[in-house]
């Protein structure tokens, strides 16, 4: 029961960046916009650029609600970004997704024998 609502605590987390991600990207070009939203909500400035960029690598469509956002920063950077979150998601079965050390290192031994 402690550990569902810790998982539930990191998806409200993670939820809170995707906010942050997207009204940026919604100003995009509106001077101070980032800096302003990031002295309100008590995040760094790095953080909130963060945010941004990872909201841009997904359409709205393409994020897993099962998934934190912490999911989606590791594979953001990759071109088959959205079958490592489908890989994922499948984790190790029904209700059992792939932690994000798990997915980080999932990546790691594919990447790095290329």
């Amino acid at each position: 029961m402690f550990l569902e609502a810790f998982r539930r605590l990191e998806l409200i987390e993670g939820a809170i960046h995707w906010w942050y991600g997207d009204l940026c990207l919604a100003y995009e070009g509106h001077y101070r916009a980032i800096t302003d939203l990031a002295e309100q909500s008590g995040f760094d400035v790095g953080t909130i650029y963060n945010d941004k960029w990872v909201a841009s690598r997904y359409k709205v469509s393409y994020r897993y609600e099962t998934l934190t956002f912490k999911h989606h920063l590791i594979a953001a950077l990759l071109d088959d970004r959205l079958e490592w979150l489908k890989k994922a998601k499948a984790g190790d079965g029904p209700g059992k997704p792939w932690s994000t050390r798990r997915l980080e290192a999932e990546i790691h031994k594919i990447t790095s024998n290329l």
